[in-house]
């Protein structure tokens, strides 16, 4: 039968336990037999030891001081519990390396990741880099607008203020659109041009907003079918005074002055009021006419030369107001004619835009990656909010002040 079992491992004598002693070293009950003892090296399904009485050939279960027989002591480590707590650390372990080299990888790559996507992939800041413009659609701050404003112009102070890129080409497809939207996005190409080369490409249109836009560039290029020019304000309003009266609403106002509801379109515009507009319209017009004298006199001059057949230097400043003036009266033009009248620098495509700044670098296709405008994707309500912007922008009550070129 072998040695008897030892003491505590049976069921205890009757009576309270034993005073002073921690419950997990008071005596342990055993499970109770389930039948005659198993074979030799097998145990019985459910029971947590040997029956009472019935020991292994190899002898008793070993004694573990400070506790009954088959316990650890209270404080004794659990070899399982330990292998369970640490799979939590190693996942920790992981996922903080994870982060560790997403960030340096963010820290790196930065200014490309921020500028979009390059040529063939994300560009790292290593090497040359050239920035590529998209002003596509109507100029304006916001979403509702095709060419953001507030979004390029983020984008080109990002582009000036990083050293990895060396130029900008900016890609103009746009008929133009609000006055002070444009100029915030001109001021900021201004600034980069101060630094760094900029080239101008135009797409389809690039007229009134849009040439506004490319006079800050070093050089300009249009397609020989570009529509340009377009060198005008408009200001637009509803008038309703006629469907109003048919439907029978009388509209009644209550204004401080003379000219508070200016442009209204229940009433018709009198006189000191087209007046008034005119004013202001001309000297925003006057504006727009700098930025173009700036940018175009010297080419106006050599035109002047070239069609008189005189020396350069005998053209006066006068004579290259009047002709801009004559070609900045709202008309738009073809790339053609553009290039005739002085109002562009070459004919050409995008691609011959970029070989001419990369000469201007000095830099090969082989050591030069473009970076592209970040383009924002709204997603479903994004787009039904640009819609609904859209229609507010279009509504009567609206009043516009644009550089754009309309049908």
């Amino acid at each position: 039968m072998g040695p008897p079992p030892p003491p505590g491992y049976g069921r205890p004598a009757a009576g309270p336990p034993p005073q002073g002693v921690p419950p997990w070293q008071q005596p342990q009950y055993a499970r109770p037999p389930q039948g005659p003892p198993p074979p030799h090296g097998q145990r019985p399904a459910g029971q947590w030891g040997p029956p009472p009485g019935q020991w292994s050939p190899q002898g008793p279960p070993p004694q573990v001081p400070g506790g009954p027989v088959g316990r650890p002591p209270f404080n004794a480590p659990d070899p399982r519990r330990m292998k369970r707590s640490s799979v939590p650390l190693i996942i920790g372990l992981i996922v903080l390396f994870f982060v560790v080299t997403m960030g340096l990888v963010a820290l790196l790559a930065g200014p490309a990741l921020s500028g979009g996507m390059a040529s063939g992939g994300f560009s790292l800041p290593f090497g040359e880099r050239i920035a590529i413009l998209e002003v596509e659609g109507v100029l304006g701050e916001g979403p509702a607008y095709g060419a953001d404003t507030k979004r390029l112009r983020e984008a080109v102070e990002r582009w000036t203020d990083d050293p990895s890129i060396k130029g900008m080409v900016i890609r103009i497809n746009s008929p133009g659109g609000g006055v002070s939207a444009t100029q915030d996005l001109y001021h900021a190409v201004e600034k980069f041009a101060a630094e760094k080369p900029v080239v101008v490409s135009m797409g389809d249109v690039a007229a009134s907003g849009g040439y506004y836009l490319a006079m800050a560039a070093d050089e300009v290029y249009a397609n020989s079918g570009t529509l340009t020019g377009s060198v005008g304000v408009i200001l637009s309003f509803w008038g309703y005074q006629e469907l109003t009266d048919k439907i029978g609403l009388e509209p009644r106002t209550v204004k401080s002055g003379q000219f508070k509801d200016i442009g209204s379109g229940s009433r018709p515009m009198t006189e000191e009021e087209k007046a008034l507009l005119n004013d202001m319209i001309q000297d925003v017009y006057e504006q727009f006419y700098a930025v173009v004298y700036d940018a175009r006199a010297e080419i106006a001059r050599d035109v002047i030369a070239r069609n008189s057949g005189r020396p350069v230097a005998s053209v006066t400043d006068e004579e290259v107001d009047d002709y801009l003036r004559s070609y900045c009266d709202g008309r738009i033009f073809s790339g053609n004619q553009a290039l005739e009248y002085g109002m562009v620098d070459k004919l050409g495509t995008l691609d011959e835009a970029i070989e001419a700044m990369k000469s201007r670098l000095g830099i090969s296709a082989e050591d030069v990656h473009l970076v592209l405008t970040p383009k924002p994707t709204p997603g479903l309500f994004g787009k039904m909010n640009q819609k609904l912007e859209q229609i507010g922008n279009a509504a009567p009550g609206s009043v516009k002040l644009e550089f754009r070129f309309s049908m």
